[in-house]
This record gives C-alpha cells, sequence and structure tokens, in this order.
C-alpha cells in the first residue's frame, strides 16, 4: 500500500485535461473516495463514474478557460488556457461511462472521436 497516496492528485490525473481542485475534490466526496489509501482500493467502476464525472464539469464549463499569469518581482510565467472547439466527443464519452461504468475503459472509448491532423 502506498503511504504517500493522494487520491485527489490521482483522481485528477485520470484526464488529460485541467479540472479544478474542487471540482475532483467534490466528486471524490460524492463517490465515497476521500478515505481511500491506495489506487487498487478504487473499482473499475468508481474510476469510470469519476471520469464521467469530470468529464461532465468539461462539458457544462465554458469552451475556453482562459490563460493565468503569475508574477514575483521581474520574473513571471504565464500558463497557456486550455480550449475545447468541440464538446461532442466528451458528451459521448461522458455518457457511454455513465450507461456502461463496469465495462474496460477502451470499450466505452469505441466509436468515440477520431485523431485530427490541424493545418
Amino acid at each position: 500500500m502506498a503511504s504517500n497516496f493522494d487520491v485527489i492528485e490521482y483522481l485528477g490525473s485520470l484526464i488529460g485535461y485541467p479540472v479544478p481542485e474542487k471540482a475532483v475534490r467534490r466528486i471524490a466526496t460524492e463517490r465515497g473516495l476521500m478515505k481511500v489509501a491506495d489506487w487498487t482500493d478504487i473499482s473499475r467502476r468508481d474510476r469510470n463514474l469519476v471520469i464521467a464525472d469530470m468529464l461532465m464539469v468539461l462539458f457544462t464549463s465554458p469552451s475556453n478557460t482562459g490563460s493565468k499569469t503569475r508574477q514575483h518581482g521581474d520574473f513571471s510565467v504565464t500558463i497557456g488556457g486550455v480550449i475545447i472547439t468541440d464538446k461532442n466527443d466528451i458528451y459521448s464519452l461522458m455518457m457511454k461511462l455513465y450507461e456502461n461504468p463496469d465495462a474496460e475503459i477502451w470499450e466505452n472509448m469505441k466509436d468515440v472521436g477520431t485523431c485530427q491532423w490541424m493545418d
């Protein structure tokens, strides 16, 4: 068992988009996962439902999160925002996960989106 396991950090890493920590904490609380001591204690069903919940946060959020700039003295850093141009695939995967949370994630991802090259 991992002694330094952080359930919020783990759950937040399940998708590639940034989800606010407050939302991840709320989801973990609602799903009864706040006291989980190791990722192996989280069932596939719970993981899939957490992913679906986080996709719901993204689906209901603005499409452009904007960028953030932090400054200290002469030093500043700008962290680029996330722009989601099409939420159809997010919605499709979210609904598949809610409808079939016991399936492997790859089974739910069949027929959801494609890779597209940008000019």
